[in-house]
């Protein structure tokens, strides 16, 4: 089965890298509310380089760090998308943050956090 961007690939596109890179962060600065933002920040931030790891690893890391480029160049439109949808929305912060709890386990984080530093440093994560 094809599917569109690559997905039944091991690796993407250039172009589909740097829409993932864009949209990944667009998606999360439009949605999360700002406490949750901002608490999960050290967790985006680490996602973030993971993904950019993953990337290079394909030969797409110039395309990802384009695509990093062009979220600061959509971001006065995200912050305006972002107004709306958080005058919009129907769960109070609490609720939200619990909903992301959910299937998400500190030990998996810890895990993927272990993955970026050894990618950093060169090791083998097998």
């Amino acid at each position: 089965m094809y599917h569109q961007g690559s997905a039944s690939a091991r690796t993407i596109s250039r172009r589909a890298a740097r829409l993932a890179s864009r949209n990944g962060l667009v998606a999360l600065l439009k949605n999360l509310p700002s406490r949750v933002l901002l608490r999960q920040l050290p967790w985006i931030v680490i996602g973030q380089i993971y993904q950019l790891v993953l990337f290079a690893r394909q030969g797409n890391l110039i395309a990802a760090l384009a695509g990093k480029g062009d979220f600061c160049l959509v971001l006065p439109a995200t912050l305006a998308k972002r107004s709306k949808i958080q005058l919009q929305r129907r769960i109070g912060v609490a609720q939200f943050s619990g909903q992301l709890r959910l299937g998400r386990t500190t030990p998996r984080l810890v895990q993927k956090l272990k993955e970026v530093l050894n990618v950093l440093v060169g090791k083998s994560s097998n």
